[in-house]
């Protein structure tokens, strides 16, 4: 028969495109009775995050129960009262991502007596493995870490850096798509840190990786992990002051960080106009300066519309 051939339909993508690792909307965090977290919105664009500075009401919110800091040492649940904050696509207000992802706390109390295999196999179980599954799901985790040697050591007897290999072992025992790791290379010696970093490669390899540190120096560890990141995340007093691709933090330009109590809405459009982006707030804020711009740009626009810069430091 005649008549124009059926337009050809595009093929469809055999598989959905991945869910952001990382993702809010307008997000509020409460830890206890106090906001810690208010407005929060991001959405993170590859598998390996870096998150720094003022971090625990995050960590709070997606590993369950965590050391506040406004508690007075008290351990308080963390809740998302207002927006959403997702972690693989899954909810956590609702506790959706709980099964999809493990954490490596920080420290984390552990019974001395027990062994390593003992303790994996109980958090695999607590994680809704079945008790006859439990024991092989721990041997795997120990094999992909490497760290085999360590199944009948007791938990009290071990060096900080094997309790911290560990902790990465019970991360990854249930094979979640995602993982959080809080602050892992904590008071560790060089030696030390060059050994967790390889265990930490295997722990994240397949899945991905949400890690965080409590501040960047530039040739610190904690620079290793933000070059080999995705994205880098910097909180400064429970705001979001820039998202960033390592590429931008290791180039040409410097990143400052800039704590604005007053005036920040006209310093934007003040900065705006000699190039310069200012992001974060609404107290908080990052700025990226190339060569020949530094920090006195910043104060002579900053002194113009009268806003009140109180600190404009370097991000590395």
């Amino acid at each position: 028969m005649g008549g124009d051939a059926p337009a050809t339909r595009p093929a469809e993508p055999d598989t959905p495109p991945a869910a952001p690792t990382l993702e809010a909307q307008d997000a509020r965090v409460v830890v206890g009775d106090a906001a810690m977290m208010v407005g929060l919105s991001l959405r993170t664009r590859g598998d390996r995050v870096l998150m720094v500075g003022s971090t625990e009401a995050l960590v709070a919110a997606i590993g369950g129960i965590s050391r506040s800091p406004v508690s007075d040492g008290a351990d308080l649940a963390a809740r998302i009262t207002d927006g959403w904050l997702r972690v693989a696509g899954a909810d956590v207000a609702s506790g959706d991502h709980v099964a999809r992802c493990g954490v490596a706390p920080l420290e984390p109390l552990v019974p001395p007596g027990w062994t390593v295999q003992e303790y994996l196999g109980w958090g695999a179980r607590l994680g809704g493995a079945p008790r006859g599954d439990a024991k092989a799901l721990v041997g795997r985790a120990l094999e992909r870490l490497g760290i085999g040697a360590l199944r009948r050591r007791k938990l009290g007897g071990l060096a900080r850096v094997d309790r911290r290999a560990v902790t990465l072992a019970l991360a990854v025992v249930r094979d979640p798509a995602v993982i959080l790791v809080d602050d892992p290379l904590a008071n560790l010696t060089d030696d030390e840190v060059t050994a967790l970093l390889t265990v930490q490669a295997a722990a994240a390899e397949g899945r991905s990786a949400i890690i965080t540190v409590p501040h960047l120096a530039a040739h610190s560890p904690a620079a290793h992990l933000a070059r080999t990141a995705t994205d880098v995340l910097v909180f400064r007093g429970g705001e979001l002051v820039l998202t960033a691709e390592p590429a931008s933090l290791f180039g040409a330009a410097t990143v400052y960080e800039l704590t604005v109590q007053e005036g920040a809405e006209a310093l934007r459009t003040a900065l705006a106009k000699r190039g310069i982006d200012l992001r974060g707030g609404p107290e908080h804020f990052s700025v990226s300066l190339p060569g020949d711009q530094g920090p006195s740009d910043v104060l002579a626009a900053a002194a113009e519309v009268r806003a009140a810069v109180t600190t404009c430091v370097p991000l590395l």
